[in-house]
């Protein structure tokens, strides 16, 4: 499943909240080479991943703090 397709499914989750978002995406995407996951020092401060894109990298913060 991909990113867009899991922040989709999650939104329409009743008890979907961002921590389980985050969770979620490392759990199926943890492994790819182009997904970067929290370090343990980066669990603390913040829901976040990485892609690794063609231009570099790129990371995106799991809370929704905008809605």
């Amino acid at each position: 499943m991909s990113i867009i397709s899991m922040i989709d499914e999650e939104m329409i989750v009743p008890q979907g909240t961002d921590q389980t978002l985050c969770s979620k995406l490392h759990q199926q995407h943890g492994k790819n080479k182009h997904f970067i996951a929290q370090t343990s020092k980066q669990a603390h401060k913040s829901l976040a991943f990485g892609v690794k894109h063609f231009a570099g990298p790129v990371f995106y913060d799991c809370t929704s703090k905008y809605l």
